[in-house]
């Protein structure tokens, strides 16, 4: 992955949230943070894992 993309990936992951529902959506969060991870270089079969692992740390707060 790399971190110089991450500006680009947070903009290109927006559409996730923009097509959504304004409710919460704990998946909405993980699909996102998912498409970051892959704009940032990482494997798309590989994304979800470290996304919901994100997701689980930041809601466990």
């Amino acid at each position: 992955m790399d971190p110089a993309r991450f500006d680009r990936a947070v903009a290109g992951a927006t559409v996730i949230l923009d097509s959504a529902e304004h409710e919460f959506d704990p998946q909405l969060c993980i699909d996102y943070t998912a498409r970051i991870i892959e704009l940032l270089g990482g494997e798309p079969d590989y994304a979800a894992a470290p996304a919901r692992e994100i997701y689980d740390e930041w809601a466990s707060n």
